[in-house]
């Protein structure tokens, strides 16, 4: 359901931000052990994240579904804020639910969402049909099964 998508944008984002994932462990269990603990290691000193974009990723990773940010099914279903983020306990009142919700949050006010939605495509291929391939390599990526040129 769509927790599920609200808890994967968590994932991206931490690792878009970050820089790998949040969560991992040499078997299944061990991963699955660090995913239930709700503890996510947090970069430091310089490589630091920014609060508000803590914040988000947190409640994006509630463990709990109904509590998770995009839920909407409680009053206040983010986690408070620590001590030390510049962000209020009790913010402007949050639409219920889903991505709403989700584009409420303190991370995104400075993104012009209709702006967003406005922007033109940068480059547009025109095809021939729907199996057209030429805007891509023949051998494909390194590592492919149709390329030969070595291991990745």
């Amino acid at each position: 359901g769509k927790p599920v998508d609200w808890w994967a944008m968590g994932i991206v984002l931490y690792e878009f931000l970050v820089g790998c994932v949040p969560f991992f462990g040499d078997t299944p269990e061990e991963l699955f052990g660090q995913v239930i603990s709700d503890e996510i290691l947090w970069p430091e000193g310089d490589e630091a994240l920014p609060p508000d974009a803590q914040h988000l990723i947190s409640c994006l990773l509630q463990p709990d579904p109904l509590r998770r940010l995009g839920a909407g099914e409680t009053p206040h279903p983010h986690p408070r804020p620590p001590p030390w983020a510049a962000i209020p306990a009790d913010p402007i009142p949050i639409p219920a639910g889903g991505a709403q919700e989700v584009k409420a949050h303190g991370f995104f006010a400075a993104l012009d969402w209709t702006g967003l939605l406005r922007q033109k495509a940068e480059f547009v291929p025109h095809l021939e049909s729907e199996e057209d391939t030429s805007y891509f390599d023949s051998e494909g990526p390194p590592g492919h099964p149709g390329n030969n040129s070595g291991p990745l």
